[in-house]
């Protein structure tokens, strides 16, 4: 065995330190490797059980009124705990865009799907939207009248019409204003243009500048083919309002009387008999004899 270089001798226990701080470097190093990977692995466990346990939710960026159509830059996303989303929330961008929405919507606020509807094209809507045994029919109705602006396609509503009826007075025939109810719980279908896609067109209109239109004093109403004529012959002969009902009310009253003179008088005075001539008083005269005051029928000379 050859011997050692004396200069190897005596810088051995610097060759040992060097080799000593070598390995424990590694092993730090090792060490911190390790501890980085758990710490990895620990986050990506923290987010996988927060998404496990959130879900995101569309939330309004401002205030969108109603019929309106939603664009991409009037919503976001925004993720919420699973035990705070309301079943009816929003949960998707795909299913909020390019709908509309039926009620205004506030700023910040969650989007339900109960807020919203499709968008349908306006050619072929009040064809489908027609009942199947019904006919959509169009009627011009007075502004103030009959609701329009506040009646919405999707509405019931009770048709009444004002008209003279036929009486006979005295044997002779004449005719007596009366409000005669026709139809009740009758289904709008279109309110001047508006039948559902209406927001589309004017969404259209207004990105190209052109005003949007006004809804013309029509509504279109879903009638059975003999209502149907019924209701093109009195409105010929009178005049045609609307009730509105409420979403809640789809009861039908058997007998509803016609309104006249005569039903308006027993409404005002139950108590009081109108088809009863009035008795005329024959005029008297008071006889007085002593103490004692007499009335007495004047007779007339004919």
């Amino acid at each position: 065995m050859p011997p050692i270089p004396p200069w190897l001798v005596e810088k051995r226990g610097l060759l040992i330190s060097f080799a000593l701080a070598l390995i424990t470097t590694f092993a730090v190093v090792s060490w911190m490797g390790q501890e980085q990977k758990k710490s990895i692995e620990l986050a990506e466990k923290r987010f996988a059980q927060l998404q496990a346990n959130s879900i995101d939710v569309v939330v309004a960026k401002a205030n969108i009124p109603e019929n309106k159509l939603i664009t991409e830059d009037m919503v976001y996303a925004q993720s919420m705990p699973k035990d705070k989303v309301p079943p009816e929330a929003a949960t998707s961008l795909l299913r909020v865009v390019d709908r509309v929405s039926t009620q205004p919507i506030k700023k910040d606020s969650l989007i339900m799907n109960t807020m919203l509807s499709w968008p349908t094209t306006q050619e072929t809507t009040l064809a489908m939207k027609t009942p199947i045994g019904k006919r959509a029919i169009a009627i011009p109705v007075d502004n103030i009248a009959s609701l329009v602006g506040m009646i919405k396609p999707g509405d019931y509503v009770d048709v009444i019409t004002l008209i003279a009826l036929p009486v006979i007075v005295d044997g002779k025939q004449s005719a007596q204003p009366a409000t005669v109810p026709l139809f009740q719980n009758v289904p709008v279908l279109a309110v001047g243009s508006q039948i559902g896609g209406e927001v589309v067109a004017r969404k259209r209109r207004e990105d190209a500048g052109a005003p949007a239109k006004e809804s013309a004093p029509l509504i279109t109403m879903a009638l059975t083919p003999e209502e149907a004529n019924l209701l093109t012959f009195v409105q010929e002969q009178g005049k045609i309002r609307l009730v509105l009902r409420s979403p809640g009310d789809a009861k039908t009253i058997q007998t509803v009387q016609p309104a006249s003179w005569e039903t308006l008088l027993k409404h005002l005075y139950p108590d009081v008999d109108f088809s009863k001539p009035a008795v005329k008083e024959e005029p008297t005269v008071e006889v007085i004899r002593g103490f004692k005051k007499d009335t007495m029928p004047l007779i007339q000379k004919k």
